[in-house]
């Protein structure tokens, strides 16, 4: 099984959509830079409902330093970006959970393998995780998560649910 690696928008939204638990059903450990752990924390300090890795026991947290030097032209990726990608670069088959598409085409160039939170959705309900894909995108985008009216219509459409 390849290793899974977390950015800090899918551990986000899959906690605020009330569906984190899929993560470890669907894809057993998942490691999390502590970029990221560091990230989720400042949230959770400025009052955000936000997951802690720390005590989630299918969390692998792994400290990343120094970050690749192939990231170095990408200064405009947050820091847990850079993690994920750098821990993505060290584990070869590993695949970066990333949603940011500035994120996702700096993985593609690096040739990194990337999943994203829509994804984890379909495979979730594919699996029986979850009963409708529909509810959980009307929550993530009241959540302001980002998606165009075309790639939701083919997310429903790939969930059956068209």
């Amino acid at each position: 099984m390849a290793d899974y690696i977390a950015n800090t928008s899918p551990l986000c939204y899959l906690h605020r959509a009330g569906i984190l638990h899929v993560l470890p059903a669907i894809l057993g450990r998942v490691i999390v830079p502590g970029q990221v752990v560091a990230e989720l924390s400042a949230g959770r300090a400025r009052g955000y409902d936000l997951p802690d890795p720390l005590v989630l026991p299918w969390a692998d947290v792994r400290t990343v330093a120094p970050l690749s030097p192939q990231l170095e032209p990408f200064g405009f990726l947050g820091a847990g970006e850079r993690a994920a990608l750098t821990l993505a670069l060290a584990l070869p088959g590993s695949v970066a959970i990333i949603d940011e598409l500035p994120a996702r085409r700096v993985a593609a160039r690096l040739g990194v393998n990337v999943t994203g939170t829509l994804n984890v959705i379909l495979v979730a309900k594919q699996l029986g995780h979850v009963q409708a894909v529909r509810p959980i995108l009307d929550r993530l985008q009241e959540l302001r998560f980002r998606v165009s009216a075309a790639l939701r219509e083919h997310i429903l459409t790939l969930a059956g649910e068209a």
